[in-house]
C-alpha cells in the first residue's frame, strides 16, 4: 500500500499517509498429509469422482483460529469464483454435492 500511496504522490503532488491498523500474521498451513485432509479428500473424491488437490488460500477463514490453537483445520468448498464480490452468490447444485461431501464424512 506505501508503494501504491508513494505512485499516486508523485501523479498528483498528494501527501499520503499509511498507518497499519491491523495486522494479522497467518497460522501456519495445515499439513497436506494430516488425518482431516486426507478424510476430506477421500470424501470428495468418492462423492464427487473427481480429484482433490490440496492448496492454500489467502485471507482469513474460521480455520485460522483452530490452526492458530494448534488444531488441524480445512476449508472446502465448491463455488464460482465471486466471494466479497457485488451479486455474489451460491448455487444450490453446489450446496448439494457439499452437503454430500460431509455425509460421506460423517461415515469415516
Amino acid at each position: 500500500m506505501r508503494g501504491v500511496a508513494s505512485e499516486f504522490e508523485k501523479k498528483t503532488g498528494a501527501k499520503i499517509e499509511v498507518e497499519v491498523v491491523d495486522k494479522t500474521i497467518a497460522p501456519k498451513p495445515t499439513d497436506a498429509n494430516a488425518r482431516v485432509v486426507v478424510m476430506l479428500k477421500e470424501a470428495i473424491r468418492k462423492s464427487l469422482k473427481v480429484k482433490p488437490q490440496v492448496g492454500g488460500i489467502g485471507g482469513g477463514t474460521c480455520a485460522a483460529y483452530f490452526r492458530e490453537a494448534g488444531i488441524p483445520a480445512v476449508v472446502w468448498g465448491k463455488m464460482d469464483e465471486v466471494a466479497h464480490e457485488p451479486n455474489e452468490y451460491s448455487k444450490v447444485e453446489n450446496l448439494v454435492s457439499e452437503a454430500n461431501v460431509y455425509a460421506y464424512l460423517a461415515t469415516l
